[in-house]
């Protein structure tokens, strides 16, 4: 458990860091002060009464997990959102980040160290810049942002593992199914709190309040930008997880189409060889043959003619060789790509008027 606070005296002079327990005392001073909790939650309670933050805030703060939401209660705000963390199992998960903020006061409470929080509280420090205006609504927007771009890192890394799973589903690799419906969870992880998220963001970058400037309405609306990206591209994601499942179930009946028609072909050329041995192998005197001396031979010449031609007209009609769905699919991009290739029309003479 920590806690810690940074302290901006003039948008002029970078943020420095100072000693939580002065932050009743900084805050009736010029600037605006950030103090974060990890770990902490009940210290919001401690100084809820001095920052009269409202109490049914303070509870939410301690009781329950809340889905990213937001509240304004006139002389301050409270906002939930949601950070990206590594959870159990290397799975990916979400802490959840409880923010008020004040006219010159802004306080974040979180259960796990996030790195979004850290990179904005660094940032903060060797720059005056970084945040683009002194407020503590701009301070939230820019972690916001940071939140989302670090769910971006995530979405990459899905495409990515999507991208190989469709080769691998083409090859009919059993574990295919299994490493989808781990990404499936880890999807539904993220679209559970990117969707309620993004909303909150909207509602921010509208908010019609003096605690959101205009600077931090702009930053809120990058936010917004980042988020939004990110539902749309996370639809697109579990679409594509689909998509592997199906080309998964096609490589698989292809095989076990392959399976099948290869030992039906190879039942119906051994049937007429078993037909004629069965038919030899009766115990009757006299059999055409039986008594000549070459007629072994000529009967396995036969069967040897019998079994060529069998597998040379099964052949000639496609149900022995036939095109895989993977060289199917080269074959699709080896036409598209052709097409890019093709110099473009010269325009007709009833166009160029």
């Amino acid at each position: 458990m920590s806690a810690r606070l940074l302290y901006q005296e003039s948008p002029e002079r970078p943020a420095r860091v100072g000693d939580p327990a002065e932050i009743l005392e900084l805050r009736r001073d010029s600037g605006w002060v950030w103090l974060d909790l990890t770990g902490e939650a009940a210290r919001v309670e401690s100084i809820s009464d001095d920052l009269d933050f409202d109490p049914h805030a303070v509870e939410d703060v301690l009781d329950i997990e809340m889905i990213p939401k937001y509240d304004d209660y006139g002389d301050h705000l409270y906002i939930v959102l949601h950070a990206l963390i590594a959870g159990a199992d290397d799975r990916v998960d979400t802490c959840e980040l409880d923010v008020f903020i004040t006219d010159r006061v802004i306080v974040t409470a979180h259960a796990e160290p996030l790195a979004s929080i850290d990179a904005i509280w660094d940032a903060t420090q060797r720059h005056r810049t970084a945040l683009g205006c002194a407020d503590p609504a701009t301070v939230l927007a820019r972690v916001s942002e940071q939140i989302g771009r670090r769910f971006l890192e995530v979405l990459i890394e899905l495409e990515t593992r999507i991208e190989d799973l469709d080769d691998r589903a083409l090859d009919g690799d059993p574990s295919v199914l299994a490493q989808v419906q781990n990404l499936r969870h880890e999807e539904s992880t993220v679209r559970t709190m990117v969707w309620p998220q993004r909303q909150v963001l909207a509602s921010l970058r509208a908010e019609d309040s003096t605690l959101v400037s205009a600077a931090a309405k702009q930053r809120f609306g990058d936010a917004f930008d980042v988020h939004n990206q990110l539902v749309e591209s996370l639809s697109a994601a579990r679409g594509l997880l689909n998509d592997v499942l199906d080309t998964y179930r096609g490589a698989s009946s292809e095989k076990l189409a392959e399976i099948t028609r290869v030992l039906t072909v190879y039942a119906a050329i051994l049937l007429p060889l078993s037909l004629i041995t069965g038919f030899f192998g009766m115990n009757f005197d006299n059999l055409p043959l039986i008594h000549n001396r070459f007629g072994w031979f000529i009967v396995v010449i036969a069967m040897v003619v019998l079994s060529f031609g069998s597998g040379a007209w099964f052949t000639a009609r496609g149900w022995i060789a036939g095109p895989s769905l993977r060289s199917a699919s080269r074959e699709l991009g080896r036409g598209l790509a052709s097409v890019a290739r093709r110099p473009p029309k010269p325009p007709s003479s009833t166009e160029v008027r």
